[in-house]
């Protein structure tokens, strides 16, 4: 995937990629090793309920309480 770098920052050509990778990372690092299902990012059902969702805080909620 061709990068450029930006003051440092590396910026990509996918950024729905980019914002998946850091979501999942972010997901990772909170709960650890036992992280078996990775979060999704998706579109909504309605634009309304904004441009991209996740099931991140479902997934971390019982670990994190």
């Amino acid at each position: 995937m061709p990068t450029r770098s930006l003051r440092g920052s590396p910026i990509t050509t996918d950024p729905v990629a980019d914002l998946r990778g850091v979501v999942g990372q972010a997901a990772t690092e909170l709960r650890g090793d036992g992280l078996v299902d990775l979060p999704r990012l998706e579109r909504p059902p309605k634009a309304d309920f904004g441009d991209y969702s996740t099931n991140a805080a479902l997934l971390l909620a019982p670990e994190l309480g």
